[in-house]
């Protein structure tokens, strides 16, 4: 792998997803399945054996920011016209049955949710955060409750919310428009609490968060060519590393914390995927670059589970352009 073209690496398989942007990607947690949301608002369901296309969903959201899937088939999608809706999926197929529930958030805009375990963070108006628990309901076998945790409204003086993403159950790190991230812990009926505070070096206004529980390190990227490392324990967060990137701007970035070698993706702007070790994240060592998509990465998202492709297994990094393509790598997994 190289990023000048020679000894290029190409993807093992792609699929022409959609005329609009892909803004999102998702394996389920048994990879099975894959999804992948686009700029005009459609959500498509495949399954990973085949490739082939199992369900479209028409959530009516708009443009859909972010999706994951949660427990027992469940795929939760964000829009940008402020909702988020739930809908369950019938096993192994991906056919959905229903919507098991929907949240209105009121944020139009880039911040996308994050969900860890049945906990479910999502970005409130401009500035705030709101924190949910999904149950089953109980007079519903497909009906969800979403059981309300912690809401804030706004954050102060920092600006929009730009990115989240749950560092545990009770740790909420938050970036905002002015350039710092904050750790926001989360306690039952109360507002979070400011526990930590970072503020990003240079122009660096972030539009992405990464974190890997593991070494309670994390990774930030923004509109700048920085890319930031820092650590997050309960009580305080640091700045540990900084590198500069041959592109301005990245849409997202997600680390690769099991097996060996530790790899962080960060999806750029300039129609690049860029690998950078974590075996040091201090380091942000860069591994290479991957070409393929024609306009800029808009998301991507490591394989939870390895995938068994024609009598062999390994993680997948999955990734969704511009282009309207999702493509798929084998990348350091040997």
């Amino acid at each position: 792998m190289s990023t000048d073209g020679n000894n290029a690496v190409d993807p093992i398989h792609y699929i022409p997803v959609s005329a609009a942007a892909v803004l999102s990607v998702a394996f389920d947690r048994e990879c099975r399945l894959f999804a992948a949301g686009d700029a005009e608002g459609c959500v498509l369901v495949y399954d990973l054996r085949s490739w082939n296309r199992v369900q479209e969903i028409n959530p009516e959201v708009g443009a859909v920011s972010w999706l994951h899937f949660a427990n027992c088939g469940r795929l939760i999608v964000q829009g940008r016209n402020g909702q988020v809706k739930i809908f369950c999926l019938q096993p192994p197929s991906g056919v959905a049955e229903a919507e098991a529930a929907e949240i209105r958030t009121d944020h139009r805009g880039f911040c996308k949710g994050d969900a860890l375990g049945n906990t479910l963070a999502m970005p409130c108006r401009e500035g705030g955060i709101t924190i949910r628990r999904i149950t089953a309901a109980t007079e519903n076998k497909n009906g969800l409750q979403l059981q309300t945790i912690c809401t804030s409204e706004t954050s102060s003086s920092s600006g929009n919310i730009m990115a989240l993403k749950l560092a545990s159950s009770d740790r909420l790190l938050a970036a905002y428009e002015d350039k710092s991230v904050i750790m926001w812990k989360v306690e039952n009926k109360k507002q979070p609490t400011e526990v930590g505070r970072l503020d990003l070096p240079g122009n660096l206004i972030p539009t992405g968060l990464d974190f890997d529980a593991s070494t309670c390190k994390g990774i930030a990227i923004g509109a700048s060519s920085n890319l930031i490392s820092f650590s997050a324990d309960e009580e305080s967060m640091a700045l540990i590393g900084d590198r500069d990137t041959p592109a301005e701007g990245a849409s997202s970035a997600a680390i690769r914390s099991l097996g060996d070698p530790k790899v962080a993706a960060v999806a750029s702007w300039d129609s690049t995927i860029r690998l950078f070790s974590w075996k040091r994240p201090e380091k942000l060592k860069p591994l290479g670059a991957l070409k393929f998509h024609s306009g800029n990465v808009e998301a991507v998202a490591w394989s939870p589970e390895k995938v068994k492709l024609k009598g062999r297994s390994q993680r997948l990094l999955a990734a969704g352009g511009k282009d309207g393509k999702v493509s798929f790598w084998d990348v350091y997994n040997e």
